[in-house]
């Protein structure tokens, strides 16, 4: 299972030398972030799969948005109001436990602090925390996450990598032509439908559940997204996608 690390750095002279570091050690350089600010130094394209407003912290909204790939998760905003506040922040890709734990330590060891300390002060001053970044249903979700520890404050978060859409892309393009081609519909304009259902089927937040449970709040966050295209039109290709995802 593969793992990321996040650490967060008061300074940002620190979160570079310790980014180095873990370097020096043996981790392949793209496998250590850091982002700081609009700019993070090592930025890399990302495609568009998070709406989000721009910004100082742009960059890692980005980045974390596609990590996390959930909107309602609250450590998005904690790593954003950290940024800022004027906090660094290192993310690792580790390859396995071991390498995270590796990791982990290293960072602790390089002076990294506790966010969960900080964001308790944020919260005793009267900070409330917002919404993360809403990661796109239509998009592309990487990862699944099954586990998350913090130890002193870094997080470790294992996940398991969930099958990208282009392994399912002919099967959903057969399924639109048999389903909605005697009726005028296209692949064009069911393919968002396709990619919502993929999506809703790598969050977590829907892990062992069946259709009839995540039906209701799919169509809310539908309707939210795609105003101009109708759920009766689109829920079956949804629920299709959705359904072999998930199917065993």
């Amino acid at each position: 299972m593969k793992h990321t690390v996040i650490a967060l750095f008061d300074q940002a002279a620190d979160a570079h030398a310790a980014a180095e570091a873990l370097k020096d050690r043996g981790l392949s350089p793209s496998a250590v972030h850091v982002a700081q600010g609009a700019q993070p130094p090592d930025t890399e394209p990302i495609p568009a799969a998070a709406e989000i407003e721009g910004g100082p912290a742009s960059g890692l909204l980005h980045r974390l948005a596609l990590l996390f790939g959930v909107a309602e998760e609250p450590h998005v905003a904690h790593y954003v109001e950290a940024v800022r506040r004027g906090g660094t922040v290192v993310q690792v890709d580790a390859a396995d436990e071991a390498q995270a734990t590796a990791a982990r330590d290293a960072l602790l060891a390089l002076g990294a602090v506790n966010i969960d300390d900080r964001v308790e002060e944020w919260q005793q001053a009267g900070w409330t925390g917002s919404e993360g970044p809403s990661a796109s249903a239509d998009g592309e979700r990487g990862v699944v996450h099954r586990q998350e520890v913090s130890i002193g404050g870094v997080r470790v978060y294992g996940h398991a990598a969930a099958r990208a859409f282009d392994e399912f892309a002919d099967e959903f393009r057969s399924d639109c032509d048999a389903r909605y081609a005697q009726l005028g519909g296209t692949y064009d304009d069911f393919e968002p439908a396709y990619r919502y259902g993929h999506a809703l089927a790598a969050d977590p937040r829907y892990e062992a559940s069946v259709w009839g449970d995540i039906e209701a709040g799919a169509r809310a966050d539908w309707e939210r997204r795609y105003p101009q295209r109708a759920w009766e039109r689109y829920k079956t290709a949804v629920q299709h996608a959705w359904e072999r995802v998930t199917r065993p």
